[in-house]
């Protein structure tokens, strides 16, 4: 039968048997030029059909994915991007990349994910007891629980620009009151003073 090939147990024409090796050619190519061009999950996809997975190159096309993998979840990692990091690690693993490397950066970044997490939730913490503070007329209190942090954070520029602004107003309210007090109008000099304390 010399133009016949055995294919999973069925007699396939010659011309059949070259022409689905040369898609599986053009296929297993695409999906090396997948992981050289950083398209990483395409190249995965297409290294998890079968046809790609039996053929005599996906050893090597899964160690490069492995790799990139690895390479891309500690740019993650180096980003805070914590989530990611831990996705593409599982993705590696898939590949069939160093179980040592992956569990290693995995606990590096669990490690660190939680400590940012603990730290987001003590900044906010502060915030709100900060804004408590401001909202009940402790500006000085306010200012205090401010000075740890950093200049940039959006939150704590708001509440810094509302304590100025009271400060402000406050200073300009006991000024009246101060005048009202001198030219012996009580009532008005009592008003002004007690909208300062509100402030």
């Amino acid at each position: 039968m010399g133009g016949h090939r055995c294919l999973r147990g069925t007699l396939v024409p010659v011309e059949v048997v070259t022409m689905l090796r040369g898609l599986l050619s053009v296929r297993m190519k695409a999906a090396e030029r997948a992981v050289r061009e950083g398209r990483l999950d395409d190249a995965l996809r297409m290294a998890e059909q079968p046809d790609i997975a039996s053929h005599a190159r996906s050893d090597a096309l899964l160690g490069q994915l492995a790799k990139a993998f690895l390479a891309r979840a500690r740019e993650h990692y180096r980003a805070e991007r914590f989530t990611e990091a831990l996705i593409d690690l599982g993705k590696c693993e898939r590949c069939g990349g160093k179980p040592d490397d992956i569990v290693e950066l995995r606990e590096q970044v669990m490690t660190v994910a939680q400590e940012v997490a603990r730290q987001e939730a003590d900044r906010r913490r502060r915030v709100e007891e900060a804004r408590r503070c401001v909202d009940g007329g402790s500006l000085a209190a306010g200012k205090r629980l401010l000075q740890s942090f950093a200049e940039s954070d959006d939150d704590l520029a708001q509440i810094r620009k509302e304590i100025l602004d009271r400060e402000r107003r406050c200073a300009e309210l006991l000024a009246q009151a101060e005048r009202h007090f001198g030219e012996r109008q009580m009532a008005a000099a009592v008003d002004h003073l007690l909208r300062a304390a509100r402030l």
